[in-house]
């Protein structure tokens, strides 16, 4: 789940599109895990202070935090 985040992260980078976050919807496409799922196996990597999960008008998105070095 996590390398398809960041893929779907680094893929919209590289094309200059902004916002950088992944949506439920393009995980599940990506991955085929349906987006109920998804959310059962994010609350891990958000309780890490890996991922932000957020609300969009009609659904959800993962967003990776970045690390300050």
């Amino acid at each position: 789940m996590l390398k398809a985040i960041e893929q779907i992260i680094a893929k919209k980078r590289v094309e200059c599109r902004r916002p950088l976050y992944a949506t439920a919807m393009e995980v599940a496409a990506l991955t085929g895990i349906p987006v109920m799922e998804q959310l059962k196996m994010v609350r891990q990597l958000e309780r890490n202070g890996i991922v932000v999960v957020g609300k969009t008008f009609n659904g959800v998105y993962y967003q990776l935090v970045e690390v300050m070095a």
